[in-house]
């Protein structure tokens, strides 16, 4: 069981980072964006991104 919950834990942060770089790449690119859409600064998704991956392979440098 603990194997399944960590295995969980990792998938759920992988897809975290992705959709935050994902963002990034939106923001990068520069396309318009219609009216009401709700936006935030770049660094945000940046940080997330390093984080979930810092969580992510922390585990494994930790003694």
């Amino acid at each position: 069981l603990d194997y399944l919950v960590e295995t969980t834990s990792q998938i759920i942060l992988a897809v975290f980072a992705l959709v935050n770089v994902a963002l990034v790449v939106v923001k990068i690119r520069g396309d318009a964006l219609p009216d009401g859409v709700f936006t935030v600064p770049l660094v945000m998704p940046v940080i997330g991104a390093v984080s979930c991956l810092f969580l992510l392979i922390g585990p494994y440098f930790l003694i």
